[in-house]
């Protein structure tokens, strides 16, 4: 708590006013990056033209941002249970399998799809990034290319 204080350029009580511990400040850094995965989500959802292409779209942009995302999947991990991560976690995977649901009415997106696909995704672009981060990309192709309907 005291580094996030000292990050925030404020003192520790400032940081335990707005959560009363480790964990719940945890939780609120989960809940919130769940919350930017539902509305990219939603926006791919919502934008013009196919949803395949949305949500490769939608991917390779999540993807590139997840530099943090090392530490958000140990925090997620150490808070799965609270209730505020759970029901964000809920959301987002409603959000996400809309937009699933989307691509494969449209035949673009393997039938068998799941949003676990879509976790394992960004586990094996992490684990890339760690042993040759610039080859992350090649890793989102192949992930890519697995999950779509092969005709």
């Amino acid at each position: 708590m005291s580094e996030v204080a000292a990050a925030a350029g404020s003192g520790m009580s400032s940081v335990y006013r707005c959560f009363e511990s480790k964990r719940e400040l945890l939780a609120a850094l989960v809940v919130r990056r769940q919350e930017q995965i539902a509305a990219a989500a939603r926006t791919a959802q919502e934008s013009p033209g196919d949803r395949w292409s949305a949500l490769r779209t939608m991917l390779r942009s999540l993807v590139e941002g997840q530099s943090a995302d090392t530490f958000m999947g140990e925090a997620r991990a150490r808070v799965a249970d609270h209730p505020d991560v759970q029901a964000a976690t809920e959301r987002t995977a409603a959000a996400l399998e809309r937009l699933l649901a989307a691509a494969r009415a449209e035949g673009r997106l393997r039938a068998d799809a799941t949003t676990l696909d879509l976790r394992l995704l960004f586990a094996a672009t992490r684990a890339a990034k760690q042993v040759e981060p610039g080859q992350w990309p090649r890793m989102l192709e192949l992930m890519l290319d697995a999950l779509e309907a092969r005709h």
